[in-house]
């Protein structure tokens, strides 16, 4: 890869271990490892001398919008016991009653960081340096991040949409403050995210935008905007929907992977050479 292809490949690895903070959100045992592995990316991102951090210390009017998200994803997410995630010895403890949490700290870096990317691709389309082994792994990026961020917002949203309505039958239909919590504290946000999502998609192939379209339309129809398809129930609706993301997830994964390894390898030469010449810059003694 040439130099520009390099420059992002680096800004993409910190953005992709904010996106796989996402995987936190599924109910299994995670990995400590990855955990700290990922807090440490992310930590040395904002240090002296990380592409990322010139990049900020050269803009900064995108370095106030972005320190911030930043700041909270750490805090939130990889801070410590007060955090939604937090590493206790050899285990990763988390409050899965607090996945708005999550979502709200990785979204914003995620998509910022997109937009980062994608002013770097303008600019070596301009200079001729474009190359197709970055174009693919944008493309591969956006189609997987995006559905997995679905799939976990709209199986959250039906979960708070069903909870909602059990809570306004209680109540015969009159609203109480436990119903106007969960409409306006979190279905709300939920709602709001979904269509953030949806709408910063890069990519434009039909199969993927119909499939996204859908989680704005299951949206639409909760909140009685649009009725439901073949006056289907909407635990079904839901549930038909969150089948198609994951076999869309399955197929989108295959696809990062093959795009993702000849980046990886790239990195990993470059890691192995720069180590090859600190050490035979080292003095010895005579």
């Amino acid at each position: 890869m040439n130099n520009t292809s390099r420059y992002i490949a680096n800004l993409y690895y910190v953005m992709l271990q904010a996106r796989n903070t996402l995987e936190f959100c599924l109910k299994r045992d995670h990995n400590v490892k990855f955990y700290n592995a990922r807090k440490q990316v992310l930590q040395e991102s904002m240090e002296p001398h990380h592409g990322l951090r010139n990049l900020l210390d050269s803009n900064p009017e995108v370095a106030k919008v972005f320190e911030p998200a930043m700041r909270t994803l750490l805090e939130d997410v990889y801070g410590g016991e007060d955090a939604v995630v937090h590493a206790v010895g050899e285990e990763v403890r988390i409050d899965h009653t607090q996945h708005l949490r999550i979502y709200q700290a990785v979204i914003p870096v995620v998509e910022q960081m997109k937009d980062m990317i994608g002013f770097y691709l303008r600019h070596a389309k301009t200079k001729n340096e474009e190359e197709p082994v970055i174009i693919d792994l944008m493309k591969a990026d956006d189609s997987l991040y995006r559905a997995v961020c679905l799939k976990f917002l709209m199986g959250d949203l039906a979960n708070s949409f069903f909870e909602f309505n059990k809570v306004m039958q209680e109540s015969k239909g009159k609203p109480t403050p436990q119903s106007n919590f969960i409409a306006q504290n979190e279905m709300a946000v939920y709602l709001k995210l979904v269509r953030s999502v949806r709408g910063g998609t890069r990519i434009i192939d039909n199969k993927s935008l119909d499939l996204f379209d859908e989680c704005v339309q299951i949206c639409e129809m909760m909140e009685g905007r649009r009725e439901r398809r073949d006056n289907k129930p909407m635990n079904q609706i839901i549930t038909e929907n969150q089948n198609k993301l994951t076999a869309y997830i399955n197929e989108a994964d295959q696809t990062f992977i093959k795009a993702f390894q000849p980046v990886l390898e790239d990195m990993k030469a470059q890691a192995e050479a720069a180590k090859s010449k600190m050490s035979k810059e080292v003095p010895t003694e005579s």
